[in-house]
């Protein structure tokens, strides 16, 4: 593992192990395309003239700025730039997924609660709640430099994500179910939802945050890199699952038949 010297703490000693360019390209080959996807559709809602969530619009943000730190560590890889550059681009490469993962479940919560709680969805996805909300997310992703500083912001951030992570299981089993079918057997849209951001809380971002963790309570934990490796090639896993609940997040909103939406499938 490459770790910096100047500033080696036990907050920020994790992020600064420099990936492999090779486990980070299939993330990019597959995401990309979804990435492309998420942003047609959300083209295509607002064309139709509905509401496109800010939410949405910072973490598909975030995926296009992942794609870009990509390309600029296989420059690296391939000397076209300087290693100087790399420890940068690690740290940054990091902040950014840390700050999807935040959206991530944002956006999760917002969609089941188009379709349980339609007063308190549009509070939350009002310009005044949202925007505010996005930018310190992403302010608080990029102190992770500043160790004093990201671990006060962090540890409030990530117990908001624990009380949203509950908040996403009880809405998701209160939601109502579709109004397609009456059927019995007919599954809440609130629950495709809530699994795709479960799915991702879980494995893709699950692993990496433990053993951010170990290092976080144990100076001297050292994990192989091959482990390193594998975790940042199943973390880069997001650029698929984040276009995924953008996408489906509308699809079931719609299904659901939520009132301030007007918008037509595609």
């Amino acid at each position: 593992m490459n770790f910096t010297n100047s500033h080696f703490t036990p907050l920020n000693a994790t992020i600064v192990f420099q990936p492999d360019f090779l486990f980070l390209l299939p993330g990019v080959c597959v995401g990309l395309p979804a990435l492309c996807w998420a942003v047609r559709s959300q083209h295509l809602i607002q064309r139709g003239g509905g509401r496109v969530s800010t939410f949405i619009i910072f973490l598909i943000f975030s995926d296009a700025v992942e794609v870009l730190l990509t390309f600029l560590t296989a420059a690296a890889y391939f000397q076209i730039i300087t290693d100087r550059h790399q420890i940068p681009i690690a740290f940054t490469l990091v902040s950014v997924r840390v700050c999807g993962f935040y959206l991530h479940q944002l956006v999760a919560l917002e969609g089941i609660l188009s379709l349980s709680n339609p007063l308190c969805f549009s509070r939350l996805s009002s310009p005044l709640v949202s925007i505010p909300l996005s930018i310190t997310l992403w302010i608080s992703a990029f102190t992770l430099d500043f160790p004093e500083l990201a671990t006060v912001l962090h540890s409030v951030v990530c117990g908001l994500m624990c009380f949203v992570t509950v908040a996403l299981w009880v809405l998701a089993l209160k939601a109502p179910r579709s109004s397609e079918s009456s059927s019995h057997r007919d599954r809440k849209p609130a629950l495709r939802v809530l699994a795709v951001a479960q799915f991702t809380l879980l494995f893709i971002h699950g692993p990496s945050a433990l053993l951010f963790l170990a290092k976080t309570f144990d100076y001297y934990f050292k994990a192989r890199k091959s482990v390193w490796q594998i975790i940042y090639f199943f973390t880069g896993l997001r650029l698929v699952a984040d276009p995924l609940l953008c996408v489906l997040v509308h699809k079931e909103r719609l299904r659901g038949q939520a009132p301030d939406l007007n918008t037509t499938p595609h």
